[in-house]
């Protein structure tokens, strides 16, 4: 997976190491009392000119999931696994 351990150039920006930084996020998060949740920055991925890397293609690529809406990233899963958990320990009914 890489991402901040024995990482490359190429791993930033990638899905997997997008997943990584929520994973660990969620980790830390789980240490401080409370702290009950949180939100992602971006949901879905936008169209930006200024993003002109290989990897971005004038998007901005930080979403959770993809601009037309239709393809979760992995690391939607992170917190949404994180969110089940929280209402399976605390007994929350939706």
């Amino acid at each position: 997976m890489g991402c901040f351990q024995d990482s490359t150039a190429v791993d930033k920006g990638t899905e997997e190491c997008q997943a990584y930084v929520y994973e660990k996020q969620i980790e830390t998060l789980r240490g401080i009392s409370y702290i009950k949740g949180m939100t992602p920055w971006i949901l879905y991925d936008f169209h930006c000119p200024r993003r002109t890397s290989v990897i971005q293609k004038y998007y901005n690529r930080k979403g959770l999931c993809s601009e037309d809406k239709q393809y979760k990233k992995p690391a939607f899963a992170v917190p949404q696994k994180f969110y089940e958990e929280l209402m399976r320990k605390e007994k929350v009914v939706w």
